[in-house]
């Protein structure tokens, strides 16, 4: 992809001039249009970084766009610039990121150039410290890979938050970049082998953590995040459990969650291995629900035993009577097929108090902790250096005060 490139998609010559001026006083290399079909053909031949594309226009409107637009092999991210209404522009977003398209702003109009210009500028300067493929496989050889963990609390009938469990989150100590976070390498990851050698060495490094952990009396439950295309390969069950019974952790520690954010093998083929992986003692949870490929039809059979409702509906839930429905439709159905309901996206007291009133069980957020290295979770949390065993450190117990 060349660098710092921006095609401009809009209908009014003015907004095209004046992005243009913005964008190349900027140092970026701009070229704009007015009709989408023609810039996709010149996409197809000459790929850029971002677009911007209106929403509103003859010939290609913006959701015809978009579909065009994830048709392209390397295909570039997209900003929303558009005058309908923040509900229309949220809506449109949502459909893009549907199509695979990676937005990565959404403007009204009259447009906030500042904030356009740093939103693209923020994306180009990512694209231009971002490692290739094969640094990623020079990673995992290297053991540049690293795992901070993010609490996730139960809620008791009290309102009393207590640590349920934490979330593995991968980071990558890039020798040049530094610390990357998972944005920045896990859309590099495109072959199964790579994303199962990820996954091992994620899962590798949990165990290693347990372990450490065990030292001091510290004995929390560990989600791992696992790929659903790895559903496909039969050997699964028995790759995990020769990592976890190589370091002496038991399965009941161990919650392997399903990254909802894409494609499930065979309906057939997921059951088989998540019933084995169910038969050694794992617990299995289905991230990021609402946003995916799963359906109703998969939460049948009692092998999920948590819902994770993704984020984007957690947040709005306080503003928007839709999420608030989805939200608590949602945690019903679960609750009713003896599943648990993890909010994640909890970032202030109105979130958390919608996510308890439309019945999630647990809650995860960055308003109750933010994702730490294993030893400061130990420090914050572990019975004799944290607090009372289990709760939310300082931070997060004054957060949660008004709960109860």
């Amino acid at each position: 992809m060349t660098s710092k490139r921006v095609a401009i998609l809009d209908d009014e010559a003015d907004i095209r001039t004046l992005l243009s001026m913005v964008l190349s006083s900027a140092g970026l290399s701009t070229s704009v249009w007015g009709n989408g079909l023609e810039l996709i053909d010149e996409l197809a031949r000459s790929p850029v970084d971002v677009v911007v594309c209106d929403l509103i226009m003859p010939d290609c409107d913006g959701v015809e766009f978009f579909a065009k637009l994830a048709g392209l092999e390397g295909r570039p991210a997209l900003v929303l610039v558009s005058g309908q209404d923040e509900r229309t522009r949220q809506l449109a977003c949502a459909l893009a990121k549907e199509y695979g398209v990676d937005v990565i702003g959404v403007f009204g109009k009259p447009i906030d150039f500042a904030a356009l210009e740093a939103c693209i500028c923020e994306h180009i300067g990512r694209l231009e410290g971002e490692p290739d493929d094969y640094d990623i496989e020079t990673a995992l050889a290297e053991g540049q890979l690293r795992a901070h963990y993010q609490p996730i609390f139960s809620v008791s009938e009290g309102r009393r938050l207590s640590l349920w469990s934490v979330e593995a989150l991968a980071r990558w100590e890039h020798p040049v970049a530094g610390l990357l976070m998972p944005g920045d390498f896990l859309p590099r990851i495109h072959s199964v082998a790579t994303w199962e050698r990820f996954t091992c060495a994620m899962l590798t490094l949990v165990c290693e953590q347990i372990l450490t952990w065990r030292q001091s009396g510290f004995t929390p439950r560990v989600a791992v995040n696992i790929p659903p295309l790895l559903l496909g390969n039969r050997e699964l069950p028995r790759l995990i459990e020769d990592i976890t019974q190589r370091h002496d952790v038991d399965p009941s520690q161990i919650i392997l969650e399903l990254t909802e954010e894409g494609e499930f093998a065979s309906l057939l083929d997921d059951k088989a291995v998540l019933m084995r992986l169910k038969m050694r003692g794992y617990s299995i949870s289905v991230d990021d629900f609402g946003i995916g490929y799963s359906s109703l039809k998969r939460l049948q059979g009692g092998l999920f035993d948590q819902i994770k409702i993704d984020r984007s509906f957690v947040v709005r839930a306080d503003k928007d009577e839709d999420a608030r429905s989805i939200l608590s439709s949602t945690a019903a159905l679960a609750h009713s097929l003896g599943m648990s309901v993890c909010a994640e996206g909890v970032e202030s007291y109105e979130i958390m108090r919608e996510a308890l009133s439309c019945g999630c069980s647990h809650l995860q957020g960055y308003g109750l902790g933010r994702p730490i290295n294993g030893a400061m979770l130990e420090m914050q949390f572990a019975p004799e250096t944290g607090p009372r065993a289990g709760e939310p450190g300082a931070g997060a117990a004054a957060f949660c005060e008004n709960v109860q």
